[in-house]
């Protein structure tokens, strides 16, 4: 018997997905950290061509050996700065030269300041905009060119390859 959550009630590890990602490629930024990693190896485990990035290397490198370690496939590029319209390019890029699409983007990547409100400067608090929310939802620039470098978020670079 199994509970909802990923263990048997006899406390065995069951698998969460099965199956369901086996063939899919799945782009998971932020990858370096403890959550990101932690999908990165799910989603292999799975199945899933994994490409992750991170600002951190060290921490990304580890992923992906970990991953490969399992007999997962993943590739991954860093340092990533996702507020970087090229370097979400690339990462796009490299889904797509190793793998020929993207299926999921997982995008977990972020940077937060923690404070009492009153205590964040502009500075900060344009920042946290910027890395928490236009690099998931920001508009797509003018125009239709989604070109490495162009001023589109990494959904707008990723969506050009997903497939139907």
């Amino acid at each position: 018997m199994t509970s909802d959550l990923g263990v048997s009630t006899a406390g065995e590890p069951r698998p969460l997905m099965a199956g369901r990602l086996e063939g899919k490629v799945c782009v998971v930024t932020g990858t370096g950290g403890s959550i990101g990693r932690a999908t990165a190896l799910t989603f292999a485990r799975e199945g899933a061509f994994v490409v992750g990035c991170d600002v951190a290397v060290e921490p990304a490198e580890e992923t992906v050996e970990m991953a490969r370690a399992e007999g997962g496939r993943m590739v991954s590029l860093q340092p990533c700065r996702l507020s970087d319209p090229a370097d979400c390019g690339r990462l796009v890029e490299l889904a797509v030269s190793e793998f020929g699409q993207i299926d999921v983007l997982f995008n977990l990547a972020a940077a937060a300041y923690f404070n009492r409100l009153e205590d964040i400067s502009d500075e900060e608090w344009d920042s946290a905009r910027r890395n928490e929310v236009d690099l998931v939802a920001r508009s797509p620039a003018s125009g239709d060119d989604a070109s490495p470098g162009s001023e589109r978020s990494c959904n707008d670079h990723a969506e050009r390859f997903r497939r139907n």
